[in-house]
């Protein structure tokens, strides 16, 4: 499993070397804004609720929108004689229908926002053209993770 994930990764970040910084991108909907903050995309807007990436990540047009800083370039590298930092906005939790209606299921899966133990997630789907979120569980011993997906690493945000 880990020589796939390292060989994912490297396909993914070959096909990151064009994206911008604030730009809307079309394959995974969410803007960069620095080097690890970004948001969602709505109708081709950024949206201004921001999202930190966690410590030691960056923020990428991947799959996976926040990855390692060890591990491939950032959308937005910080600049070298200045430093813009976006302080993020206080977000109100949303059901899983909600979060699914507002993205239009811009990628499969989504931290559920009402498990604060992180266990749980969403994967959001279309029943007669209105989306839907269906909360599911991560394995025993496994915490869903900012970058989409289940993971035995507890995240520290999580409870």
């Amino acid at each position: 499993m880990g020589q796939f994930s390292s060989m994912l990764v490297l396909i993914s970040l070959i096909a990151n070397v064009s994206a911008e910084c604030k730009t809307c991108q079309t394959q995974t909907h969410v803007a960069c804004h620095n080097e690890n903050t970004f948001s969602i995309c709505v109708n081709g807007s950024a949206t201004k609720d921001y999202i930190v990436c966690p410590e030691n990540f960056h923020c990428t047009d991947d799959i996976f929108t926040c990855i390692p800083r060890a591990i491939g370039i950032s959308n937005c590298p910080q600049p070298t004689t200045t430093t813009t930092t976006i302080k993020p906005t206080v977000r109100t939790t949303r059901d899983p229908n909600t979060i699914c209606r507002d993205v239009e299921n811009k990628k499969k899966h989504y931290r559920n926002e009402l498990d604060a133990t992180c266990r749980t997630y969403i994967i959001c789907y279309s029943l007669e053209n209105i989306w839907q979120g269906k909360v599911l569980n991560c394995p025993q011993n496994m915490w869903f993770s900012q970058q989409g997906y289940c993971t035995s690493l507890k995240p520290t945000d999580c409870k």
